[in-house]
């Protein structure tokens, strides 16, 4: 019985290789550090660029593009999120935003749980 290569996946080991993982624990250590939270513009805009940073490791270590595709598709949502958080300086500020931004935040939650169950059942072999 041969054994699944499932974190080199066939491919020859490099340090490139890395680069996504160091740049997602170098972001998380930065917002971590720096104080800033997921309610503000800066603090919304790191949700989608984590989502997108996953999606080149799961990849690699042979995740299911289906799964992977939900993982985009909760950092497009998520996207929304850092724009409406741009209203309050463009627009006189109100409750929609608010509520569309959490509504958002739901939508990313339940996107990334698909993904998330989709990569445990499908992974490549």
């Amino acid at each position: 019985m041969e054994k699944r290569k499932f974190f080199t996946n066939g491919k020859t080991e490099s340090w490139l290789n890395a680069i996504p993982l160091i740049a997602f624990f170098f972001a998380a250590a930065l917002m971590y550090w720096s104080g800033v939270g997921f309610s503000g513009f800066v603090g919304s805009l790191a949700i989608p660029v984590a989502l997108f940073l996953l999606v080149p490791l799961l990849n690699y270590i042979g995740v299911d593009s289906q799964a992977t595709n939900w993982f985009i598709r909760a950092g497009i949502i998520s996207l929304l999120a850092v724009i409406i958080n741009l209203v309050p300086y463009i627009l006189n500020p109100s409750v929609w935003a608010s509520l569309a931004i959490d509504i958002i935040y739901l939508l990313t939650m339940i996107a990334v749980i698909i993904g998330v169950v989709m990569s445990l059942i499908k992974i490549k072999n």
